[in-house]
């Protein structure tokens, strides 16, 4: 078996261009936590997640070196909707993870689980031909591929 005979095919997925309204709307519409990013020609650029936004809309303490030898520090004092509105009009780009894990079309699914496993990742994209979205694994899908292939035999 190889990855493309347990991927999803159907993939919820945002355009480089766009902004993280986009972003958020599909996550909600489709309660789904990440997707790919593609440019129109469907090749991979990156990947965004919830927990990227998040750590946009988090406190965050900033630190402005100004010499080797001193720093300034001071704490975030926007509210999480004065963020929001100034997110939500950012390109997915300033947020996505630009290099998406990805696995062939063709690996073999130990391969698949193997890097789920260590890198210790919901997903993987799947691509072909060089760069081209063509579907996306979740340690759900392959847990249900290995329920049933492996729990409904009896042992011989």
């Amino acid at each position: 078996m190889k990855a493309s005979d347990i991927m999803v095919s159907q993939v919820v997925k945002v355009l480089e261009g766009d902004t993280i309204r986009t972003v958020i709307e599909k996550l909600v519409t489709y309660r789904v936590g990440s997707m790919p990013v593609v440019n129109h020609c469907n090749q991979i650029k990156g990947y965004v997640s919830d927990g990227d936004i998040m750590r946009a809309l988090g406190s965050q303490t900033k630190v402005m070196m100004v010499s080797p030898f001193f720093s300034s520090t001071w704490l975030d004092t926007q509210t999480i909707e004065e963020k929001y509105r100034d997110v939500i009009t950012s390109n997915v780009m300033e947020f996505a993870t630009k290099k998406a894990i990805t696995v062939n079309v063709d690996m073999a699914i130990d391969d698949v689980a193997t890097i789920l496993g260590r890198r210790n990742l919901k997903k993987v994209v799947v691509e072909k031909n060089g760069g081209y979205l063509a579907g996306i694994i979740s340690r759900s899908d392959l847990m249900r591929y290995l329920n049933d292939q492996f729990m409904h035999k009896r042992p011989s």
